[in-house]
């Protein structure tokens, strides 16, 4: 696609190995690696150039601004984009919702501490709307629900 368009790829810093497809997996994250590598064969994947490294704290043009948020623990270097302007905080696969909030599992998780550090960070930032990749419904209440499940995991800890 970045041949067929010419499109700018950017990419967080600290998935330069997950991009390249050459992440040292450990523990129960080697199931994740296997299943890269399948899919890597089975698409024929080849690593894009990327044009621009995002690091905590640049802010993309867009929407009046997007902030880069360091959101580690699925990926060495997972990110969220929040924009301050329209109280909204894109946490791509820092959690997902189904019927429950879930952190990623220790199998898709390259640091599952840094996961919940990185959980909790989201709500240090004043949103009044959180959009996760992987959500099935709509987002009435998700802020509450995730203060909510915060807290029990703060308790448990």
């Amino acid at each position: 696609m970045q041949e067929w368009t010419g499109a700018k790829v950017y990419a967080p810093v600290g998935d330069e190995h997950h991009i390249a497809g050459r992440y040292p997996y450990c523990g129960p994250a080697r199931v994740c690696g296997v299943l890269e590598s399948l899919a890597r064969g089975l698409t024929n994947y080849r690593p894009p150039r990327v044009d621009v490294w995002l690091r905590e704290g640049d802010e993309l043009p867009v929407w009046g601004g997007l902030r880069v948020v360091a959101l580690p623990g699925h990926t060495a270097g997972h990110v969220g984009f929040y924009s301050a302007n329209k109280r909204v905080f894109f946490v791509g696969d820092a959690f997902a919702v189904s019927w429950r909030i879930a952190l990623p599992p220790a199998i898709l998780s390259t640091d599952v501490p840094a996961s919940w550090r990185s959980f909790a960070k989201i709500l240090d930032y004043e949103a009044t709307l959180l959009v996760p990749a992987h959500y099935f419904g709509l987002p009435t209440n998700l802020v509450r629900r995730v203060r909510d499940r915060a807290s029990r995991l703060r308790l448990s800890e």
